[in-house]
């Protein structure tokens, strides 16, 4: 139970690492907890051989002393309640902790504003604080597992534990999330810790082998053999006991205390302190939180016509995490402002559409609903994915607001747009989508770098296939952004699939002085309806850019007739798919290490620069912390197999990385909410794993495993395939979505399961030299995997990067089944 625990505690605040990171620094920073984790577990893996190579714990002990395990987890409590401590510090002196967050954040809602860009190599140093401090709950864990691995015969059992035990820190963070907040769930998480500290100290000691077990021993002797000295004081394990039940008592405590007033908030919203923040709540999803907006915000109305003269509607900003930005507009408190929205350039869809049925896919706040209802649509289905938004806007604020989603003529659906559309049969109007992108790669949590499902080839097939032949597809979007124009690629290829000769005579687009307004018509647009755009053009005072009277010339030509030349460019303004969902990632994958392709502060390839500098610090981290100190720990050793175990480590521990999370990518597509996918994915995945570990233990010593190459082949291929299909159950229930899940993840994670246990058997022993080596090269392998696999998902797909994990499985298992000579099993 205390292994259990401790993996259930780390997995936990593995996911909470996402949704911190979110909210306080910039959401590219959440695919880094898989590899924060790693880390830490890796470097704490190498403690007890450290500690065996000084003397501090005898080399005769096969598994965990009690007093040691109880230390090391109560380590591990004390380092994931010292966030919270931080986040009190946080509150206290809010301008100190704005400038040292200002680092690790770009914001992006400032479209005219320059920023600065921050050097690749100032970027591997910050990513490597920042990897190193969140790394430390993790060490106390990571050397408990190692402990409990040393016994030899208990690997698989070992393994199903851990494995177990973190698919529990999944539901512990549910747990927490939905009975606190972000800072009361560190206090929840570093509970299960202490709880984990108290079963150690409740446990047997552990046999020294080197002891006549038959002498008899007075109950001072028995302590001081099953209880050894950590850092040189002998700790009394009952005290213990009662230390952790009591510090896990007041943790919870403190977590339904922090939930109950808020002490640790984070008083932070789109990278500035807001004093004044009006309403903040957390769920396993996201953090939203509405604060007072002044200045330019207030008196700017994003996509209102110059020409307007009548009163603007009083604002309240609303942000998700920390960077999907959307405002609640004050038409309850003023009706007369719901005729600002009538004139606003993403209206023009219904002025040419008179009495539309509606569908709107991420209202946020409720603009599309306003200017489809003062324009005079008849219907309203407004899809919102996050329920804290809907909330918000008619809960918490209905009497500001008017309650938008609660209008007449409005159906509210909690819901992401293509899982809602994948189970509806309806038609509509008109589809609307304005900067819906901003809600949602915040809720993506781990392993994300902007996937959207929504931008997409298909997506945008299934949006026209819900329209009538004269229906309108109409999306806003910033003007400034390189990536808008992917959305002229989309609309060309999903005509194309239509039958379209001249995708050109579907398309016009309408702008303001920051916004554009893009509409695809079914069917070549009309004499009637281009009289009708031009008539909402010259009263409104917003420029048509194109039209199928007016041809798009330079970029948004080029892309609409499809020219070649594109491909010579430095950025990929090609559409994007369902196995490369990557909207906002704009450059070419041969310019993705290349400094040339990146502009002084420019937002769409900030996240580039993370990443490349995450892959530079994490191989230095691991080169110094892991490989290093793992080499020299192994020196001297009689039983050294060569290269072969390490490599075989290394191997096992990038392919299970890579598998992992392009499962977890692809169910993100199932579930719609990146985080439930993340969520259910790693229960499912460990859970399976755990299970597959345990039976590789049940396998006679020394049996052979040729059968494994073959399976490693068989599931490469079941991934590769069976990957793009579980968009047909989008639209299913959840519990039919879970057993899809289940059934897509249980065979390739039987077999992930397998690899590293089987490998331990083979080439170590508790006693083994070789065995600190083993750990820091799986480790490292695990580490540098996380970036590794973001950057090759990024480039070549979900599809490609299937393949080669794969094939690194594969030479994995060709090096158990067909051991040289001198790799016999131990």
């Amino acid at each position: 139970m205390a292994v259990f625990l401790a993996a259930a505690g780390v997995l936990a605040f593995e996911v909470l690492l996402t949704r911190v990171f979110s909210v306080v620094a910039w959401y590219h920073f959440a695919s880094m907890a898989i590899a924060v984790a790693m880390f830490g577990l890796s470097a704490g893996g190498l403690l007890p051989y450290l500690l065996r190579k000084s003397g501090r714990l005898p080399a005769g002990f096969s598994g965990i002393p009690p007093s040691l395990g109880a230390a090391l987890a109560g380590m591990s409590a004390l380092a994931t309640a010292a966030p919270y401590i931080v986040l009190l510090l946080f509150r206290r002196y809010p301008l100190r902790a704005g400038r040292l967050l200002s680092v690790f954040h770009q914001p992006y809602y400032e479209p005219f504003r320059a920023a600065a860009q921050a050097a690749p190599a100032s970027d591997a140093v910050q990513i490597g604080i920042l990897l190193l401090l969140f790394s430390l709950p993790f060490v106390g864990a990571g050397a408990i597992f190692a402990l409990a691995f040393a016994g030899k015969g208990n690997e698989g059992k070992t393994y199903l534990q851990v494995m177990g035990g973190s698919a529990a820190g999944v539901a512990a963070y549910l747990f927490a999330m939905r009975a606190g907040s972000g800072p009361a769930a560190f206090a929840f998480v570093a509970a299960l810790f202490a709880l984990s500290a108290a079963a150690f100290a409740t446990r047997p000691g552990p046999q020294n082998r080197d002891v006549d077990q038959n002498s008899l021993r007075t109950g001072t002797e028995m302590n001081r053999q099953d209880c050894p000295r950590t850092a040189g004081v002998l700790i009394n394990v009952p005290v213990l006991r009662v230390v952790g039940i009591a510090a896990a008592a007041a943790l919870l405590a403190l977590g339904f205390l922090e939930a109950r007033y808020g002490f640790a908030e984070i008083r932070f919203a789109r990278g500035r302190y807001e004093p004044g923040m009006l309403w903040t709540r957390w769920d396993a999803v996201s953090r939203v939180a509405a604060y007072p907006v002044s200045g330019e915000e207030s008196s700017k109305a994003w996509g209102v016509s110059p020409a307007y003269t009548g009163p603007v509607p009083e604002q309240v900003g609303m942000v998700v995490d920390d960077t999907g930005y959307t405002a609640l507009f004050g038409v309850g408190k003023a009706p007369d402002t719901l005729d600002a929205f009538r004139w606003n350039v993403a209206s023009a869809a219904y002025h040419i559409r008179p009495g539309a049925s509606a569908l709107i896919i991420g209202p946020g706040g409720g603009k599309d609903i306003l200017c489809a209802l003062s324009s005079g649509a008849r219907s309203v289905t407004a899809v919102e994915m996050n329920p804290l938004v809907v909330r918000a806007a008619d809960e918490a604020f209905g009497e500001f607001t008017g309650s938008p989603y609660a209008m007449k003529g409005v159906r509210t659906v909690v819901a992401e747009g293509r899982n809602f559309l994948a189970s509806d049969r309806g038609r509509y109007d008109v589809l609307q989508m304005t900067q819906v992108f901003g809600r949602v790669p915040p809720s993506a949590g781990a392993f994300t770098m902007t996937e959207d499902h929504l931008h997409t080839e298909e997506a945008f097939r299934t949006f026209l296939a819900h329209l009538p032949d004269d229906g309108i597809l109409t999306i806003t979007r910033f003007i400034h952004e390189r990536r808008v124009w992917r959305l002229l690629s989309l609309s060309r290829s999903a005509l194309a699939g239509l039958g379209s000769a001249d995708p050109s005579r579907h398309v016009a687009a309408v702008r303001d002085r920051g916004l554009i307004n893009i509409m695809v018509r079914r069917t070549p647009w009309t004499d009637t309806d281009l009289a009708a755009l031009r008539g909402f053009s010259e009263s409104m005072g917003f420029p048509i850019l194109f039209a199928p009277d007016r041809p798009a010339v330079g970029l948004p030509g080029r892309i609409l007739s499809g020219e070649e030349g594109l491909e010579a460019g430095a950025f990929d303004y090609s559409a994007p798919s369902d196995d490369r969902p990557f909207y906002y990632y704009t450059l070419r994958p041969g310019t993705f290490l290349s400094p040339a392709a990146m502009k002084p502060g420019e937002f769409d390839d900030r996240a580039v620069t993370m990443l490349r500098g995450f892959l530079l610090s994490a191989g230095i981290l691991c080169a110094l912390f892991l490989v290093a100190p793992g080499a020299l720990l192994s020196r001297g050793g009689a039983d050294r197999p060569g290269i072969a175990a390490p490599a075989y480590m290394f191997l096992v521990g990038l392919a299970f990385i890579v598998w992992e999370i392009v499962m977890i990518k692809r169910l993100a597509l199932l579930f719609g909410a990146p985080v439930l996918s993340l969520a259910v994915g790693l229960l499912l995945i460990l859970l399976f794993s755990g299970a597959g570990g345990f039976l590789s233990g049940r396998a006679a010593p020394g049996a052979r495993v040729r059968w494994l190459p073959g399976a490693a082949v068989a599931m490469t291929a079941y991934l590769y395939i069976g990957g793009p299909e579980l968009v047909r159950f989008a639209g299913d229930g959840l519990p039919a979505r879970v057993a899809v899940a289940a059934a897509y993840v249980l065979p390739p994670s039987i077999l992930m399961g397998i690899f590293f246990p089987a490998g331990l058997r083979r080439y170590s022993s508790p006693d083994s030299a070789m065995t600190p080596f083993l750990f820091a090269a799986n480790g490292a392998a695990s580490v540098l995997g996380a970036a590794l696999t973001q950057a090759l998902t990024l480039n070549i797909g979900y599809g490609a990067t299937t393949l080669a994990g794969g094939v690194v499985y594969a030479l994995g298992a060709v090096a158990l089944a067909f051991p040289g000579k001198g790799a016999e099993p131990r």
